[in-house]
């Protein structure tokens, strides 16, 4: 009987090493989850911090920060420029008083029914006319307005 119970005594030991071995685990795993989390949040902090200094103190001239301050001001030209292009490729303009995106050559915005000012490039000028009741660009060859359908005048 004694071998049984020396065995039974291991097993007893085995399974309660176990299962200390998995709430250690659990443990652990839960604070690297807060930890990952703290980190989150201390990370949106410091840019949170980077971007007031750049607003506030970003034209200061403080020469530990030029460099920064600097790739950040390309950074957002860049981006500026890119969604113009993305714009430009959906043919698509923002309201100059809102700044909701619009199908371009729009008179009104849908948005706030502020009217538009109609763009003309150089290219399109010269191949195009203006509405004249309308302002719309009208292309080379069109009899009718298609935003107010008024007949165009040769």
């Amino acid at each position: 009987m004694a071998f049984l119970d020396d065995i039974s005594r291991s097993i007893s030991d085995v399974s309660q090493k176990a299962i200390n071995k998995g709430k250690e685990v659990a443990e652990i795993s839960k604070i690297n989850s807060a930890l990952s989390e703290e980190e989150k949040i201390l990370k949106r902090n410091y840019i949170e911090i980077g971007k007031l200094y750049c607003s506030k103190h970003g034209d200061d001239g403080n020469p530990e920060f030029a460099d920064m301050v600097n790739a950040v001001k390309a950074s957002e030209n860049n981006i500026r420029q890119l969604e113009e292009k993305i714009r430009t490729v959906k043919n698509i303009s923002v309201c100059e008083k809102c700044g909701a995106e619009i199908p371009s050559g729009t008179v009104f915005c849908n948005k706030c029914g502020t009217k538009q000012e109609q763009k003309v490039d150089a290219d399109v000028s010269q191949k195009s006319s203006v509405c004249s009741k309308c302002g719309k660009i009208l292309t080379e060859g069109m009899r009718f307005c298609t935003s107010c359908g008024t007949p165009v005048q040769s």
